[in-house]
């Protein structure tokens, strides 16, 4: 289990790896995105979340006690992991780079 904050890095790494998470979203993040991060990674299966604003010692402990106790219960609901990703990126990356501009 992991407790950490929740950028884009952190939840990739944690999804390939089903790792399951206490994530904190920065709250001033550019467009919110560490909590649309972290709700991602929420509606996975993989995680819970902590708002900063709202973490006293006890409601973190509590909620850190309470996923360890099930742990088993944060699996990855789906797989988001693609086959051939790489292979896939680099077809757009040339059929655009090879379309005239008008």
């Amino acid at each position: 289990m992991v407790v950490g904050r929740s950028g884009i890095n952190t939840v990739t790494e944690l999804i390939y790896f089903r790792t399951p998470a206490l994530l904190i979203p920065l709250p001033f993040s550019q467009r919110n995105e560490q909590l649309k991060n972290a709700l991602f990674l929420k509606q996975l299966g993989l995680g819970e979340i902590g708002l900063q604003n709202e973490l006293t010692p006890e409601v973190f402990v509590t909620k850190i006690l309470a996923m360890l106790k099930n742990l088993d219960k944060y699996q990855l609901k789906e797989s988001v992991l693609v086959s051939g990703a790489a292979e896939k990126i680099a077809k757009v990356v040339k059929d655009v780079s090879t379309k005239k501009v008008a």
